[in-house]
């Protein structure tokens, strides 16, 4: 079967797409997930008795780790139009290893926990930054991380419940499959 593209809209700083018609969900906080299953301790199934600690050993998982497509932008502005479709030309986007932090590699500054807001330029002047309004988020500064992966499922994977597991977002992140909305969590 195969599963031709997975698109993340994903943001460290709860941005905001033009793809959305209504106020954004990350502003909204009764909305906390989209089409997600509940909180649950993970687990891998396997066929017949391996060695659990290594879920690549079971055929009912496949890990879509190594390098994805990449495109930071610095506001939800320049997210281009209709990037999660897969018609869509990526061929000058960057390359950036999955799982990873994108400012580890060279996009954006680390954000450490005690100091800026994670929505301030580092770059600016201490009295530039911005006070936090939730839910409101800046729209000026707000760095969004485009993420696009190729890849096809087993063949007898067809009739199967395919979950897509993300072991860690630092923000909020809308998921679309084959240019189809799939969840936002």
């Amino acid at each position: 079967m195969k599963l031709k593209l997975i698109t993340l809209f994903y943001s460290v700083l709860f941005a905001v797409a033009p793809v959305f018609s209504q106020s954004p969900d990350w502003e909204n906080q009764h909305v906390t997930e989209i089409d997600k299953l509940p909180p649950h301790a993970s687990f891998i199934s396997f066929d017949e008795e391996v060695d659990e600690r290594h879920p690549e050993n079971s055929e009912l998982y496949l890990s879509l780790n190594g390098q994805w497509d990449f495109l930071r932008v610095k506001t939800p502005g320049d997210i281009p139009e209709g990037f999660y479709l897969p018609g869509f030309d990526d061929k000058d986007w960057h390359q950036i290893p999955v799982p990873a932090n994108w400012q580890l590699h060279g996009y954006g500054y680390p954000i450490y926990v005690n100091w800026p807001y994670e929505f301030a330029d580092p770059r600016a002047p201490f009295t530039d930054m911005k006070e936090p309004d939730p839910p409101k988020v800046p729209r000026d500064y707000n760095p969004v991380g485009l993420y696009r992966k190729k890849f096809d499922l087993p063949n007898d994977w067809e009739d199967e419940k395919v979950i897509l597991h993300f072991g860690a977002v630092s923000s909020a992140f809308y998921v679309w499959v084959n240019g189809q909305k799939a969840g936002y969590s």
